[in-house]
């Protein structure tokens, strides 16, 4: 399976501006590794902070991705507190 596009719910904390990222990491024993297998840039300006967006973030590379393997979504905050990005899950 091929993926270039990551759409993920996001929420600001603040009004204040970040250059947050996602990356696409490996599985190391059930938890993120260290591997980043691509990378994409949050678009802060598509966010608010009164409620969480669904935004599509397009990574760096398509990443060719195994079957019945794990990756995760890592959310890179580079806002510092009380600033950055809530990550919303339903």
């Amino acid at each position: 399976m091929s993926v270039r596009d990551v759409i993920v719910a996001l929420k600001k904390k603040t009004d204040a501006s970040l250059d947050s990222s996602i990356e696409i990491r490996n599985d190391s024993n059930g938890q993120p590794g260290t591997l980043s297998m691509g990378t994409g840039v949050v678009n802060d300006s598509l966010l608010d902070n009164s409620s969480s967006t669904s935004v599509t973030i397009r990574l760096d590379s398509i990443l060719n991705l195994t079957n019945q393997t794990r990756y995760w979504i890592t959310l890179i905050n580079n806002g510092s507190s009380p600033d950055g990005l809530i990550w919303e899950a339903n």
